[in-house]
């Protein structure tokens, strides 16, 4: 299909605090997390699931008033890569000090684990293809050691099933995809009846599923970027968005103000976007309608009884973090028409702060008739147009685009 990514655009990152909810910067998320390696004088191991703003309470927040003082806290969520310890950290960036420091008990039930870290999505390939028994199975499936290394291998969170080999242990079953080259789409080959699970802490494989069975690999290409088609459709027209006079919306760092409406954007590495304080202007009074919005978990329960599939079921949010995977949006492909972009500052797995460039995308859109109606007693005619405000992101987790 044919498309015309052009259009206007404008980005923008809050560089001052001016509310008790705006999202960490990246000053801050530094700061945070050098407090946190000086405080706790955390080893290079350390991992850094997270770090984010620690929300203060709503009283709190409702009692705020522009001008006053502002409060503000970091949350995160770090282990050791090499012991395994975890811990779930608040630091107080007025005071630089650590205000809680819990260690996770990971050992003893309900034995949770940090989340699935970008780190993960590459090493544990290494573990899986360096493993004899993984290799031998790959093989007994007509894969060669060249093969092999173009072998996709997903981290998959393992869940939990009760067993002395899940307990106290960070875990991820590795499913694994053929590829005929660095681009092809591996999810088109999987390798069927093989699953390697592994501790990611100890580096190994600790339990294979080889079955008996051969399910062959299939080979055939099923590619859809714009490679794989080089003929595309030429019977749809660009279709341009004008707004000659600008956007209805107003932006201010991060809040954003349209029509009547009133609420401001927040960001966390678990949910993604957070529309915090959303409100209606009501005569001459500004309405509360939601005090805070997000979509706080994503399940997948697979519900397949074959190897590769019965124990999936997955929590994208919670286990991998919607907001840490979440997309570069392109002008005029992901959003239309006059656009108005937010950078969200983040932190990698090492705790260093970055930057993701166009997280969130804003536009309006035309919605089609709101209402209409003719009288035709009198010839009156009147119709009015809907529009509505779209505030959106998208998080890629592994073949998943949310």
């Amino acid at each position: 299909m044919a498309s015309n990514c052009v259009a206007k655009a404008k980005t923008a990152v809050a560089t001052a605090t001016a509310h008790p909810l705006d999202p960490l910067s990246e000053a801050e998320i530094a700061e945070a997390a050098r407090i946190l390696k000086s405080k706790k004088r955390l080893p290079d191991t350390t991992r850094f699931g997270f770090v984010q703003l620690e929300e203060p309470s709503k009283s709190a927040v409702l009692a705020w008033k522009p001008g006053q003082s502002l409060e503000r806290r970091a949350g995160a969520i770090v282990f050791d890569n090499k012991t395994g310890a975890t811990h779930q950290a608040v630091i107080d960036l007025t005071s630089k000090s650590v205000v809680r420091w819990d260690q996770h008990a990971t050992k003893t039930h309900p034995y949770g684990q940090p989340p699935i870290i970008i780190e993960d999505f590459f090493k544990v390939g290494d573990i899986v293809k360096a493993d004899a028994g993984w290799r031998k199975a790959v093989k007994r499936r007509g894969l060669t050691d060249a093969d092999i290394e173009l072998v996709q291998v997903d981290p998959f969170s393992a869940g939990y099933f009760g067993r002395e080999l899940d307990q106290g242990r960070r875990l991820i079953s590795a499913v694994s995809y053929y590829r005929a080259d660095l681009k092809d789409n591996g999810y088109a080959h999987p390798i069927e009846g093989v699953v390697a699970l592994v501790d990611m802490i100890e580096g190994k494989v600790v339990e294979l599923v080889d079955e008996k069975e051969i399910i062959p690999i299939p080979k055939t290409k099923r590619n859809y970027n714009r490679d794989a088609y080089k003929k595309t459709r030429t019977d749809v027209k660009p279709l341009d968005i004008v707004q000659r006079d600008g956007p209805s919306f107003k932006v201010d760092g991060w809040q954003v103000s349209w029509q009547n409406w009133q609420f401001r954007v927040g960001f966390t590495a678990r949910e993604g976007l957070v529309l915090n304080q959303i409100s209606i202007r009501d005569g001459n009074k500004q309405r509360p309608i939601i005090y805070r919005a997000s979509m706080t978990e994503m399940v997948v329960p697979y519900a397949d009884p074959t190897a590769n599939h019965f124990w999936k079921n997955a929590f994208d949010a919670g286990e991998y973090g919607l907001g840490k995977l979440a997309n570069a949006l392109e002008l005029g492909c992901d959003c239309l028409g006059q656009i108005h972009y937010f950078d969200v500052p983040a932190t990698d797995d090492m705790g260093n702060p970055m930057l993701m460039k166009n997280a969130i995308c804003m536009h309006e859109e035309d919605y089609g008739i709101l209402w209409k109606h003719y009288e035709f007693r009198n010839e009156t005619y009147e119709v009015r147009r809907s529009r509505r405000l779209v505030i959106s992101f998208f998080a890629t987790v592994g073949n998943y685009d949310y």
